[in-house]
């Protein structure tokens, strides 16, 4: 009798069996059901496994933002693959060139087609050179990997410049010292040539030294200290003998300039000092590289190592191609065969950092608990 003062409309059964029970919702139970009505409201979903839905329709709270690593690998791998491909074209470009469209005598390429398509397609690989800075964050590992790519580049590249150590000291004995020392002291006028000639004289001294001193950084880069982490004497050594290419760029750039034999301005001249430029300052941001932590430029080496890698190598190349072709004389010869071993040192190198970027990025990111495998 006493339910008949209750409408029925306002009685819960809190259990089936017994309809009469009256059941009152706890605050608690209440504000939790609200809250998920508002979020059903928000995401149209009933909210069962995730904040918003199943596939991703909100932020997971335990995944992790990729580290700078892990956003590079793969942007460094298409790069890497990018300039490969327009510098191989570019080199071809540029050893047709020489073949068909340049003039030894005056030292310039003819007006052309050829010309004007392999200087553009260079400044097309140079751009995408540059787009490292925008696409790859900072935050790079500062260390500098050994690899598989730069032990053999490292071993070829040490037999090469022991080679050129050993064919400019026979020149210097062939020459003779008297007549080497007897430039550098003479005295006459106050010419250009006259000055060209003892500096001439003074870097054929420099050169063999310098190219000793990068063969055996290379023959080191090629040891067993390149693999895994070197001792505190083979890293002093390195930072010691890193000088040395970069030195051997210096000396060959200005050997290049003070020749007489060429015309001060020729195309393949100045391609070759450009070259040379290049590979300086990728040998010095190596050397800072190995150094480590705020001194090391991981981006400035990568950038610095593919470009050292487009100019030697086509300018390397096509040298080559105009040596044999009798376009162009044994002195730029010796500098072309510099620059395609360092060029194809460069890029070896950045092939190992990039590698050693992409293994970094496995190891760190890694799905965590949270995360969906």
């Amino acid at each position: 009798m006493d339910n008949e003062l209750f409408d029925k409309d306002d009685l819960t059964s809190a259990d089936p069996e017994r309809p009469g029970d009256i059941t009152q919702e706890s605050p608690e139970k209440s504000g939790n059901s609200a809250g998920n009505e508002e979020r059903e409201a928000a995401c149209g979903d009933p909210v069962d496994k995730t904040e918003c839905g199943e596939e991703g329709s909100g932020p997971e709270p335990d995944a992790k933002p990729l580290t700078p690593a892990g956003v590079s690998a793969g942007k460094l791998r298409i790069i890497l693959l990018s300039v490969t491909v327009l510098t191989a074209l570019a080199a071809l470009l540029r050893s047709l060139s020489v073949l068909f469209f340049f003039d030894a005598d005056p030292g310039y390429f003819r007006q052309g087609f050829l010309p004007v398509l392999s200087v553009v397609l260079t400044g097309v690989t140079f751009m995408v050179i540059l787009s490292l800075f925008i696409v790859v964050p900072n935050g790079l590992p500062d260390k500098k990997p050994g690899g598989s790519y730069g032990y053999f580049i490292s071993t070829f590249a040490a037999f090469v410049m022991a080679f050129e150590a050993g064919y400019r000291i026979w020149r210097l004995f062939d020459t003779g010292f008297g007549t080497v020392f007897g430039k550098i002291y003479a005295r006459g006028d106050a010419s250009f040539v006259t000055r060209a000639d003892r500096i001439s004289a003074v870097l054929s001294l420099l050169l063999p030294i310098a190219s000793a001193g990068a063969a055996a950084l290379f023959f080191l880069r090629s040891s067993s200290g390149e693999k895994g982490k070197p001792s505190e004497k083979m890293r002093s050594a390195r930072l010691i003998l890193g000088i040395f290419p970069a030195l051997r760029a210096i000396f060959g750039f200005a050997s290049l300039y003070f020749d007489m034999s060429t015309v001060m301005n020729g195309d393949m001249k100045l391609l070759s000092e450009f070259a040379l430029i290049f590979l300086m300052l990728f040998f010095l941001t190596e050397n800072r590289m190995e150094l480590g932590g705020e001194r090391s430029t991981p981006r400035a080496y990568l950038a610095g190592a593919l470009a050292a890698f487009l100019l030697s190598f086509t300018t390397g190349i096509s040298a080559a191609v105009g040596f044999f072709a009798g376009k162009i004389g044994g002195e730029m010869m010796i500098e072309a065969l510099f620059l395609l071993v360092c060029g194809l040192y460069a890029r070896m190198r950045a092939s190992d950092y990039s590698a050693f970027v992409a293994r970094i990025a496995a190891k760190t990111d890694v799905p965590g608990e949270g995360e969906k495998q």
